[in-house]
């Protein structure tokens, strides 16, 4: 929601067009993403590469958001300066959408591509990388996956923010977009890093969606 080419009011033109490719940019990059945590099950370092070449790629057009948690952060963020909060309230909407139907396309087609690779009698759950909490309580769990997307979401603040991100990203009194999507991407890596032995590491509310939806699928489709 930091992007600067949205204009603030409906009636204005060119607000629908530079909507959808806002919604276009975040569906394709969590699809991406998420095509890139299936791939390789999870790999923290493959994750957070992707995510910070998505992050040059469209943080200008979208403000690179790729997680609902992120998109609501940065909403309550500029809820509380913002003199439109009607349109405000409308690209967070659009934003979301477009992340958890970007998830879910990129899990389905990932499903789809292991059958036809494999057929459907080798295609088992260990191929799909669903979360498994390993802790000894879903309390624990739920605990580990709050504290990881709190550090991950005040990451992107940090940089997105106009006046945080002038003492985190820039050199003298320029914006670095190098620095902020590095500082985002590395908090990503860590926090999965941290949380993955414990709960799998969604510390995204898209993934989390997709994940449950298309593991609940294949487990029942191929009854296990």
């Amino acid at each position: 929601m930091e992007n600067v080419r949205l204009p603030e009011k409906f009636n204005t033109p060119g607000y629908m067009s530079t909507s959808m490719a806002v919604f276009i940019y975040e569906f394709i990059g969590t699809f991406c993403l998420v095509g890139v945590i299936n791939a390789t099950k999870g790999d923290a370092s493959a994750i957070g590469l992707t995510l910070f070449f998505l992050l040059l790629l469209c943080g200008p057009i979208s403000g690179a958001h790729f997680n609902p948690a992120v998109s609501l952060g940065v909403w309550i963020n500029k809820l509380r300066v913002t003199e439109n909060p009607a349109s405000l309230t409308a690209q967070a909407i659009v934003m979301i959408t477009a992340q958890v139907s970007g998830a879910l396309t990129g899990m389905y087609l990932f499903l789809q591509v292991l059958d036809e690779l494999n057929g459907a009698a080798v295609l088992n759950k260990d191929d799909f990388p669903h979360l498994k909490p390993k802790t000894a309580h879903t309390s624990q769990a739920f605990y580990i996956e709050l504290f990881c997307t709190f550090i991950f979401v005040s990451a992107n603040l940090l940089v997105k923010d106009e006046r945080a991100r002038m003492y985190s990203t820039a050199v003298g009194d320029s914006v670095v977009s190098f620095f902020g999507c590095a500082i985002i991407a590395l908090t990503l890596t860590a926090m999965i890093l941290f949380s993955g032995p414990h709960t799998g590491a969604s510390i995204n509310p898209a993934v989390s969606i997709s994940q449950t939806v298309l593991a609940s699928q294949i487990l029942g489709e191929h009854g296990y």
